[in-house]
């Protein structure tokens, strides 16, 4: 078995872990596997493509964003990026906003199907380490909005980002 085969398993592994700890199981267990998680999607090096797409999976942006940093490439927001796409900003010397972009977050839930956001319940857990991702000036921005108090989405243009957050550069013209 190759090395990229190897740490999808273990990847895929800790994600389910985490999902098959019951509640009850016990937050320091729950941060245990978490960071072992992380740690294998900080560093896995396969199946990670060049775009970025808005949404979606927040371990899978995280592991594109660490893997965009290790090869020195940048990772820009342009457009519409909403959910767990707004942990690109934590992307550190390699970021680029463009002033045009909308960035938007929300609280991670709990649902019980797929679909079904707004039935679902705060993820205190999952929220607290998204929001802890983000550099302090983004964060600031985004909990002004109320952005990780409910499911509603709290947006921020990129130009609100650029002025709040001195350290991001604006992204190149296109």
């Amino acid at each position: 078995m190759d090395a990229e085969t190897s740490w999808l398993i273990l990847a895929i592994s800790a994600i389910i872990a985490l999902v098959a700890i019951p509640r009850r199981g016990g937050l320091d267990l729950q941060c245990i596997v978490i960071g072992f998680a992380i740690v294998v999607l900080l560093t896995f090096d396969g199946c990670i493509g060049e775009e970025y797409d808005p949404g979606g999976n927040p371990a899978l942006t995280m592991a594109k964003v660490s893997d965009a940093r290790r090869r020195g490439e940048a990772v820009e927001i342009r457009g519409i990026c909403y959910s767990s796409c707004a942990l690109k900003l934590a992307a550190g010397n390699s970021l680029c906003v463009s002033p045009k972009s909308e960035i938007g977050v929300h609280e991670v839930r709990d649902v019980s199907r797929h679909a079904d956001y707004t039935g679902g319940v705060r993820d205190n857990l999952w929220t607290g380490f998204f929001e802890g991702m983000l550099p302090a000036c983004a964060r600031d921005l985004f909990n002004a909005r109320h952005g990780f108090a409910s499911g509603r989405l709290a947006v921020v243009s990129g130009n609100d980002v650029l002025r709040g957050c001195p350290t991001i550069r604006a992204c190149p013209l296109q």
